[in-house]
């Protein structure tokens, strides 16, 4: 990557969660196969699918600091 000079960037960055053994697990009763998370971001959004729960959608341009969950809103569901 540092030497390669043909080098693209992607586009966004993925992540895979697994809390099966902390406490939130636990908390929630989830049974440790099912404790899993799923994140994918780009440079103004983040997206995050909890198995088992509602998804949540952060907006980075206007939201820096991940306040407002712009999950549920109809006008952000075709992200």
């Amino acid at each position: 990557m540092l030497q390669n000079s043909e080098y693209t960037p992607r586009e966004y960055a993925g992540l895979e969660i697994n809390f099966f053994a902390r406490k939130a697990r636990l908390e929630l009763g989830l049974p440790a196969d099912q404790a899993k998370a799923w994140m994918v971001r780009t440079d103004r959004w983040k997206y995050i699918f909890y198995e088992g729960f509602e998804p949540q959608l952060f907006d980075f341009e206007n939201d820096p600091q991940e306040l407002v969950d712009r999950g549920p809103d109809p006008a952000c569901h075709a992200f």
